[in-house]
């Protein structure tokens, strides 16, 4: 794990150092030459340096973690989420409005272990199936429950 804040550009160079801020469509980052403010159009990864509870897998009560559509995820404690915006808080970029339609999913509680395959979760396939059914304004019922046996 980092002990700075990697930045991996969109032509795969890499920064690093601590990032400040993020304003005007542009992250300031503290490096060790100079404070830079590179534009976001150019960053294709933030990495944040290991200095939370999170990094060692406990994570502050009320976090959730968000898978964003296209690539990846942040952890952070939801504010609100009103009118299509987010007002999120975390340890690593602070406040920040997050637009809704980026969310692909929420985690509530994602320290808490839960079983694999149990109720109610889908598999990918049958996630983009129901998707596709619902843009097509087809309605299907989910599938019946069917208890394990016991072996």
């Amino acid at each position: 794990s980092p002990k700075e804040d990697l930045l991996r550009l969109a032509n795969d160079d890499i920064m690093s150092g601590s990032v400040i801020g993020i304003q005007k469509n542009a992250i300031k980052i503290k490096t060790s030459f100079a404070e830079v403010d590179i534009p976001l159009d150019r960053v294709g990864l933030i990495q944040f340096a290991n200095k939370n509870d999170a990094a060692k897998g406990k994570l502050p009560k009320g976090m959730v973690s968000a898978r964003l559509k296209g690539h990846g995820s942040l952890t952070f404690r939801l504010k609100s989420w009103q009118n299509g915006k987010l007002e999120v808080e975390s340890p690593d970029f602070g406040a920040a409005t997050l637009e809704g339609s980026i969310v692909e999913s929420i985690t509530f509680n994602p320290s808490k272990k839960r079983a694999l395959g149990g109720k109610g979760s889908l598999s990918k396939k049958e996630l983009k199936k129901r998707l596709r059914e619902k843009e097509k304004g087809i309605i299907v019922p989910p599938p019946p429950i069917v208890p394990k046996k016991n072996k």
